[in-house]
């Protein structure tokens, strides 16, 4: 049985995100939502994921969180638009396809969830993929998170506008999910 982790974001796991992005294929990007055109360099990328594990947590306002299996990284949870003591959003990715479709992202992203009520004393986490994307939507019913709306938006700053499937991120169903 595979053991499972998270970690607040490492220098080490900023290549695998920045590669994550810019080696996706353009039709992952389109499923997921992306904009291909509004990724940035990878000069860029890496200097803003290095400022984000150098800033102090009073001061961001996105946070990642790495996904670990047997101490390897394979994906990780970002919560962005940070309001703390209030909301933030969250997305999650696997960037190590071998792990995709095995639950592990269903149990990492819960436990992610959790650190960040913890972290910024959050009263809601919304998580919003696009609604024809079925991995994330599949695994978020699956944990037995509500959706509460879909509606026609972006969902982060790198975003396509589309139909988003808006999901409340509760920790009860999270605790519950990974008691399971």
């Amino acid at each position: 049985m595979a053991t499972l982790s998270i970690r607040p974001l490492q220098e080490e796991d900023i290549s695998h995100i920045v590669d994550y992005w810019l080696k996706n294929t353009d039709e992952n990007l389109i499923q997921m939502g992306a904009d291909k055109n509004k990724l940035s360099s990878r000069t860029e990328f890496t200097n803003f994921l290095q400022t984000i594990c150098h800033s102090p947590l009073e001061k961001v306002k996105s946070y990642y969180m790495t996904w670990l299996i047997d101490n390897k990284p394979v994906g990780y949870n970002v919560v962005r638009d940070i309001l703390k003591n209030e909301i933030a959003n969250i997305h999650l990715h696997m960037w190590d396809a071998e792990y995709r479709g095995k639950g592990y992202g269903a149990k990492l992203f819960c436990m992610a969830a959790l650190e960040f009520y913890k972290i910024f004393n959050l009263k809601i986490i919304l998580c919003e993929p696009r609604s024809s994307n079925p991995m994330p939507n599949k695994m978020l019913t699956k944990i037995g998170f509500k959706k509460w709306k879909t509606y026609l938006s972006t969902s982060s700053e790198l975003s396509l506008t589309c139909e988003l499937n808006s999901y409340i991120v509760d920790p009860e169903t999270a605790a519950a999910f990974l008691r399971r």
